[in-house]
């Protein structure tokens, strides 16, 4: 099985995500409900370890972070993708999470 790690900006992001989640104007999360979605994201993340099929990135932001993206469907409006990048023996190092809300398509 693969192994997967999280890179320092990954977890930077998951911080960033938590904190504008529990200070958004339009609709601010409570603490607890805060910790869970970024929980599920990072959960998300780890589940890539035993995804059949991997993707690579297309859009030229995702490429600056990574060769691969998983597009973890969160809400109807709120997409997030993990860029990532697997070495040889199939370790996936998480380099960057972003929303659909930042990636231009």
């Amino acid at each position: 099985m693969s192994n997967v790690y999280i890179s320092e900006q990954a977890i930077e992001d998951l911080n960033s995500i938590f904190h504008a989640l529990i200070i958004w104007k339009r609709g601010k999360l409570d603490i607890n409900h805060a910790l869970r979605y970024v929980n599920d994201i990072e959960v998300e993340c780890y589940s890539i370890a035993v995804i059949p099929k991997h993707f690579s990135t297309t859009y030229h932001i995702h490429k600056q972070f990574g060769t691969m993206v998983h597009k973890y469907h969160r809400t109807p409006n709120t997409d997030w993708y993990i860029i990532y990048d697997m070495d040889a023996q199939g370790n996936i190092l998480i380099n960057k999470i972003i929303s659909n809300h930042i990636t231009i398509k």
